[in-house]
């Protein structure tokens, strides 16, 4: 039927680590150095390949948490790994720059041979509302099982994203004072993030380009021209204004400048 339950685990949890971050870095490499055989867009083929990974793995984890042949051990794992892929794909992809349906039209090809070993999801039914009715389901029928709500992942998430760490940096002005004494961008970034989950180097040049002018193809590492940047800096002020942190006038000012509209 499908792979042991170990196996499919550790692929969730190779695809799951870092993902936002090792795509991103993916997607500006390919943007950067494009094929020069047969003008192939192999920044297209990327994206869609994670798309397909995505899918790949939603299918084999529910199909396994559907026969039921896993350990007590090895289910709440998965589950939570089920919640976490479905973030990657509806929540981060869906609602990013990337978003693409052709990776649908790839996985249609091999739809016959998924059919004869999984019984895959069709591509072209594949959608949140089936993955969330899905997962309320095996809430509701293991109710021994603990599973972190949806709403209550959501809100914590974003704590571990590098767009809300230098975010929040900007946002209570320790950036902007680190500046002031006349701080490089590279000293900035190992003072404020040295158990930063990321290298330094990663982190300075987030600063660099949300502090400067910068290239489009750079400008997902702007806190300020990020596409969903609004959205994303609100979630800075709502959590500075939970935690009743003082929010830069600086901070405001560019936020601004980049036409940033702060609730």
């Amino acid at each position: 039927m499908s792979q042991n339950c170990n196996f499919i685990i550790k692929e969730n949890k190779n695809l799951i680590t870092n993902f936002e971050e090792k795509f991103e870095k993916e997607v500006l490499y390919h943007k950067n150095n494009p094929a020069l055989d047969y003008g192939e867009d192999e920044g297209f083929l990327y994206v869609n390949a994670k798309y397909s990974k995505l899918y790949i793995q939603i299918n084999e984890t529910i199909i396994l948490l559907d026969i039921d042949k896993c350990t007590i051990i090895e289910k709440p794992i998965l589950i939570k790994q089920l919640h976490e892929l479905y973030r990657l794909f509806f929540d981060y992809l869906e609602n990013s720059e990337y978003k693409s349906d052709y990776w649908k039209l790839f996985e249609w090809q091999e739809q016959e041979i998924f059919e004869y070993k999984h019984s895959f999801i069709d591509p072209k039914e594949f959608n949140a509302e089936f993955v969330s009715e899905f997962l309320n389901k095996l809430t509701k029928n293991d109710l021994a099982i603990s599973v972190t709500p949806e709403s209550t992942k959501t809100q914590n998430s974003f704590i571990k994203k590098t767009w809300f760490e230098v975010g929040f940096q900007f946002a209570n002005g320790k950036i902007y004072d680190l500046i002031k004494e006349k701080l490089s961008h590279e000293q900035i970034a190992g003072t404020l993030f040295k158990s930063g989950r990321i290298k330094i180097d990663s982190y300075r040049t987030w600063i660099s380009c949300s502090l400067g002018k910068v290239e489009k193809e750079n400008q997902n590492k702007s806190i300020f021209l990020r596409p969903n940047a609004n959205k994303e800096l609100n979630t800075v002020i709502s959590y500075c204004k939970e935690k009743n942190i003082t929010i830069s006038e600086k901070f405001k000012k560019q936020c601004n400048e980049n036409g940033i509209i702060l609730n």
